[in-house]
């Protein structure tokens, strides 16, 4: 079915735009393996989004680059713990490194990794190498108290933070802590090259990081685990150019979000998220009670809205591989994937679309609420 307000409408650089920065690489005839324009990307992106002490390494997408962290963490063998309520790609890469994924719940309040599971996942379980924390829908919430108690376990912490790149200087991203945060660029997300990603780290890791994203190659040409995670120059072209049209783009999906907010905030039966002011917006989650949210989602389809139910089924459920998984109690996460609804946020100038997009919703949602 075509939706005339689909959940998707992916928005990338005319190839006018980004086509000119390859001549530097056709001048050089060097399209990959850590090209000239890949190296340019990687540093524009460290100086718009980073703490000076962090490092950006661009990669072919964000589940590349977070198997290539846990590989360059030597996770292999122990436990990584998760969230249930996540995209497979998170465990995904922790079974690729090796890793035995260790699956706990989350706040109802933000989605994100629950504290105190976490902490009675680290009581029962006494050799966990990392934690990942997931920013659900791309919301940049506080995690001081997480990266608080990694460092004081010892425990390395890497940040899914996929949907998470916002307008640049917004959002600086890398502390004291020495997280890791790992960014997809893909062409669904709102800072999008088509397919790839890139890595948020302290200046320290940068070299065993590169390392496993190239083979493992040592300056020496052995090698140890890694895998081929390199952005090609053709990537990189396109994030060059998408850093100069990002701010608008944000800014669009931000006017889009407060319009979401502005229509929902007196309607009973609905709750929004206590989202940051410098959010992106990847979607506009909102959650129902769960005995008319199929119902919902039946009638925003027939009003021409398309929209999604993110993430169900969680990984506990929806996980039908070959490799083991250990999980605690999620019952935060199985509530959320039955009342969660998200809504399309786009990248263009929310006068072309809202004032129909807006009548749609009001026919779609008479009498429900």
């Amino acid at each position: 079915m075509t939706f005339k307000f689909p959940y998707l409408r992916p928005v990338l650089p005319q190839p006018e735009k980004w086509v000119p920065y390859l001549k530097e690489s056709y001048d050089q005839h060097y399209f990959s393996n850590f090209g000239p324009l890949a190296s340019k990307f990687q540093d524009s992106l460290a100086e718009q989004y980073l703490n000076e002490t962090y490092e950006a390494t661009v990669v072919a997408s964000n589940t590349l680059g977070m198997q290539a962290v846990l590989t360059a963490l030597n996770v292999r063998g122990r436990y990584v713990i998760l969230p249930d309520f996540t995209f497979p790609a998170t465990l995904h890469a922790i079974i690729a490194a090796g890793g035995k994924p260790l699956i706990c719940d989350v706040s109802s309040e933000t989605g994100e990794l629950d504290l105190q599971s976490v902490s009675q996942a680290l009581s029962r379980y006494k050799d966990v190498a990392a934690i990942i924390h997931v920013r659900c829908f791309g919301f940049v919430q506080d995690v001081t108290s997480l990266k608080a108690l990694c460092k004081t376990e010892d425990i390395a912490l890497i940040i899914d933070a996929a949907a998470a790149l916002a307008k640049p200087k917004d959002q600086i991203f890398g502390s004291k802590y020495e997280e890791i945060e790992v960014f997809s660029l893909h062409a669904t997300k709102v800072f999008a090259v088509g397919e790839g990603g890139f890595i948020a780290a302290p200046e320290a890791f940068s070299s065993r990081l590169r390392s496993a994203i190239n083979f493992g190659f040592q300056s020496d040409r052995s090698f140890k685990d890694g895998t081929n995670a390199k952005m090609d120059e053709f990537r990189a072209a396109i994030g060059l150019s998408m850093l100069d049209h990002v701010e608008e783009i944000v800014s669009h999906r931000q006017h889009h979000a407060a319009l979401y907010r502005a229509f929902f905030q007196n309607r009973d039966g609905f709750k929004g998220f206590d989202v940051p002011d410098h959010s992106s917006w990847p979607c506009f989650p909102i959650c129902v009670d769960k005995g008319v949210r199929d119902k919902i989602v039946k009638t925003l389809s027939d009003h021409n809205i398309e929209v999604k139910i993110y993430y169900r089924p969680g990984l506990i459920d929806g996980y039908q591989g070959r490799y083991p998984i250990e999980a605690l109690e999620v019952e935060t996460s199985q509530a959320l994937q039955n009342t969660i609804i998200c809504l399309p946020i786009y990248s263009e100038a929310v006068e072309l679309f809202w004032p129909e997009l807006e009548i749609a919703l009001e026919k779609a949602l008479a009498g429900y609420f």
